[in-house]
């Protein structure tokens, strides 16, 4: 009995464990551009894992539209603000603030979820996986998202802008479905990584750990560089502006 206890220990020591290793973005013309995810039409969800470094205009995760209205297809961003928004292109340009600020150097889970017609809702959650905010539009917009050929975007307001976001980010992920309350809980709760690809992965989009490149190395500009796990193909690279964005190891190896 003692060995199969000590097997299973030892098993659960070598799970990758969510420490929070993935990029950082300094926020001076530095970016992670990915796939081009159009599968989302009525319903979306956006799940992202950051660490807010300066307080600037960027996105944390989004799939940007282009430079008119609505200006993203989905996504979340900030401006000039330490309170993120989570905006959906269906009839315009369509946001709900999460009236939570959050502190640099910390990490948070932030959530956006779109259903037409029926929700549209932020939430934001400690490293703990404490809810700390969750904020719906009084009516959601009805309709199905508007899409343009740009693609997913970590950094940059949208194509083109001339405005970033510096922050750390972790594992990120897209559903072209509108996840639970209950899914959401496990994502935040969960220490494991690869958690994301255990929540509804039949409607699972695209899913980042941005966790392939050594401590203290640039950012990676091939066009590949950083794998869409979800095995569909939306890969992504660096635009390192200015040489000083880099890839970050994880701080510890297991979760207790």
């Amino acid at each position: 009995m003692l060995k199969k206890f000590l097997g299973s220990l030892f098993l659960f020591m070598l799970i990758p464990t969510l420490c929070f290793g993935g990029i950082a973005l300094n926020g001076d013309a530095d970016l992670i551009t990915c796939g081009n995810v159009n599968t989302p039409d009525t319903e979306v969800t956006v799940a992202v894992w950051v660490n807010l470094t300066t307080l600037d205009r960027g996105s944390y995760f989004t799939k940007s539209y282009g430079p008119s209205s609505p200006y993203f297809s989905y996504g979340i961003w900030a401006n000039q603000s330490r309170t993120p928004a989570w905006v959906v292109g269906v009839t315009g340009f369509n946001s709900v603030g999460a009236g939570y600020a959050l502190t640099d150097g910390n990490w948070f889970l932030l959530v956006g979820r779109y259903s037409s017609g029926v929700d549209q809702n932020i939430r934001i959650y400690d490293t703990d996986g404490v809810l700390q905010a969750d904020a719906s539009a009084g009516t959601a917009p009805t309709g199905s998202i508007q899409y343009s050929a740009e693609g997913l975007l970590l950094g940059a307001e949208r194509g083109g802008s001339g405005n970033y976001l510096g922050f750390g980010a972790s594992d990120a992920g897209v559903w072209s479905s509108y996840l639970t309350d209950a899914e959401v809980d496990i994502i935040a709760k969960s220490k494991v990584k690869g958690i994301f690809l255990q929540i509804s992965p039949s409607t699972l989009a695209a899913y980042y750990r941005f966790d392939e490149f050594a401590d203290g190395t640039a950012l990676n500009t091939d066009a590949d560089g950083y794998k869409d796990l979800s095995g569909n193909g939306f890969n992504c690279q660096g635009i390192d502006g200015d040489g000083d964005s880099l890839n970050t190891s994880e701080k510890v190896l297991t979760y207790p």
